[in-house]
């Protein structure tokens, strides 16, 4: 979800940084048919055509790129019969024993080694254990992305819990 944002966003620099350089180019051209400094206005439109076509070619990559499904599609494919309602199932409970073998905290890079698992699959997974309120999104203090399940308690929190409803 976050790569597609960073994707997304990229590439609409690419598209805003192609424009300018396409009109810093028109403007070169311009110089030159009036005749001043035909010298500078010739590298300008060289440099400024340039820096066009490759953001342009950048924009394309990023805003149009073809390949392999993100991870999330990959996950909520429904071609296997482990898989309901758009979550794999065994995924995910591989997933919640190694979360609850960590004390209910993860990153992706110990699910994807531990689960058999791309990272970008399990950061998918695990973003959508965030997005249906399962677990939260932390960081720690050297930047890695943490996920925190709630839900493992102790034997002595479970005794102390108060009944809500009945």
């Amino acid at each position: 979800m976050l790569k597609k944002l960073f994707t997304t966003t990229a590439g609409i620099g690419c598209v805003l940084g192609a424009l300018f350089a396409a009109l810093c180019t028109t403007m070169a051209i311009g110089d030159i048919a009036a005749g001043v400094e035909v010298g500078k206005g010739i590298g300008l439109t060289i440099f400024f055509g340039g820096s066009t076509a490759l953001m342009g070619w950048g924009a394309v990559r990023l805003l149009f790129a073809r390949g392999s499904p993100p991870a999330e599609q990959q996950l909520t494919s429904t071609t296997t019969a482990t898989n309901v309602g758009g979550i794999d199932i065994d995924l995910e409970a591989r997933l919640l024993r190694v979360a609850q073998s960590k004390g209910g905290r993860v990153t992706p890079i110990e699910i994807a080694l531990e689960c058999g698992t791309s990272i970008d699959v399990a950061t998918a997974a695990l973003d959508q254990l965030v997005m249906r309120g399962h677990a939260e999104l932390a960081v720690a203090d050297e930047g890695s992305t943490l996920y925190v399940l709630r839900g493992f308690l102790s034997v002595a929190e479970k005794a102390e819990a108060e009944v809500v409803l009945g």
